[in-house]
Order: C-alpha cells, then structure tokens, then sequence
C-alpha cells in the first residue's frame, strides 16, 4: 500500500514538472508517465469545464501522438490518460455520476450504450464528491483497461479499449459536454 501511495505520489509530482503551462492557476505538465505504460505520453490540450460561469474543473488530455483530430483519438488503442483538477469548491457524485451517464447516453448508440451499461455502474461507483484541488486521474493502459484514480487513490480498473473510448467521448466525442472544452483538448484552443 505505501509502495502504490509513494508510487502515485512520484507520478504526481513528475506531472507537474518544470515543464508545464498555467491553466486558470493550474500548472498542466507538457508530458506525463503513466503508471504501467512504459511511453511518456504528451499532452495534447487543455480546456476548463464551466458551469454557468463558474470554473469547475480543468482538463488535460495525455496522447501518445498528438491529434486534433477526435476520431483518431477516439479510436487510438494507444496509452491516453486524461486529468481532471477540480476548481470548484465541492461538486457531490450524484451531479458527477449523472453527468457522467448524460455524455455517455448523448455519444453512444442505444445498443452500445445497452452493453456497456454494468462497467459505466463501475465506473460511477468509483466516484465521491470531489472538493477543490482534487484531482482525478482516468487512464487508459493498454491490454489492461481504463484505470481510475482519485486524489492520489487508486479506484479500479474497468477492461476494454471501448470503455475509454466511451468515457473520452463525453468530453471529444459528437456531443460534448461544451464545444470549449472539445477544441481545446484537441489542441485547437491552446
């Protein structure tokens, strides 16, 4: 358990490296390793996930090739990781989860969405309510699955390329959770 905790608490600090840019006071790494990947992955955008007009969360998406084109991300079977970094003072997993299951249902098709149901239960289950300056790490690992972790917390791992793809499309896919958010983790806003 220490081993993982140490482990994590490295990764975190090689994230935010000497070579990082500020996003709404945010450092954001130009590169990340990823636990279990043996490629330093690149980033590819950032964006900030508003509400309203509160900042609740800035994202950063991790790409072994960087694209701006979202098929190709969507569909990459390459290590991704994307990183969420909670702005907002406390968001309670019931606003998460539905969330959540909202972009799915808008990016999936009606049987995919059907079969896929149990692993996006997983995955929701795997949330609390997230508070300022969490951060949610959501990776994708070859051969292994999408693997979640929360504060520096491991969660699970939910299997299949498919899943990640599928919880990448909430954010890049046909429709986003904002088209903001979409342009600038494909790098378009940056």
């Amino acid at each position: 358990m220490l081993k993982n905790i140490l482990l994590i608490l490295v990764t975190t600090l090689f994230v935010f490296s000497v070579q990082a840019r500020e996003v709404a006071g945010v450092q954001i790494a130009e590169t990340a390793t990823v636990p279990g990947v043996s490629q330093v992955l690149q980033l590819n955008g950032t964006g900030i996930r508003t509400k309203l007009f509160f900042k609740i969360y800035v994202a950063a998406l991790y790409t072994a090739e960087t694209s701006n084109n979202p098929d190709n991300l969507l569909n990459s079977t390459a290590a991704r990781r994307m990183v969420m970094h909670m702005l907002y003072d406390e968001v309670e997993k019931e606003k998460l989860t539905k969330g959540w299951t909202e972009g799915f249902d808008k990016n999936m098709g009606a049987a995919d969405y059907i079969a896929m149901k149990p692993r996006m239960m997983r995955f929701n289950d795997m949330f609390r309510t997230l508070r300022k300056n969490d951060i949610v790490l959501i990776d994708y690992i070859p051969d292994v699955g999408t693997r979640v972790t929360i504060a520096g917390e491991e969660k699970g791992v939910i299997e299949g390329a498919d899943f990640f793809r599928a919880v990448l499309s909430v954010w890049i896919g046909k429709e986003p959770a904002t088209e903001d958010m979409k342009e600038g983790l494909l790098g378009e806003g940056d």
